[in-house]
């Protein structure tokens, strides 16, 4: 599960974030050996879903009142995914942490 997760997030930054350089893990850098596909992937999912963007895709998925998906990052040296879920009470919405 801690892997899945991670993959994930990496995925999320790669395609949706703002390019910054993590430190380099062996998952990120089989990750972004893929970014290409990845990105060539996404395009074909807008022209396949007949959308304009990006942006527009996520809405397909999203209640209006969501502007982007939002996430938690977590250190997976100090701590594990799992924990870091039951902390952050996901039911409510509102988090401990």
């Amino acid at each position: 599960m801690r892997q899945e997760a991670l993959v994930f997030i990496i995925v999320y930054d790669i395609l949706f974030g703002q390019e910054v350089s993590m430190l380099g893990g062996a998952t990120e850098k089989f990750i972004r050996r893929h970014k290409n596909a990845l990105q060539s992937a996404l395009a074909k999912l807008v022209v396949s879903k007949e959308v304009q963007n990006v942006d527009s895709l996520i809405a397909l998925y999203h209640p209006s009142d969501v502007s982007k998906p939002c996430y938690v990052r977590v250190n997976t040296l100090k701590s594990d995914v799992d924990s870091r879920e039951c902390d952050l009470n996901w039911g409510n919405g509102r988090g401990k942490i």
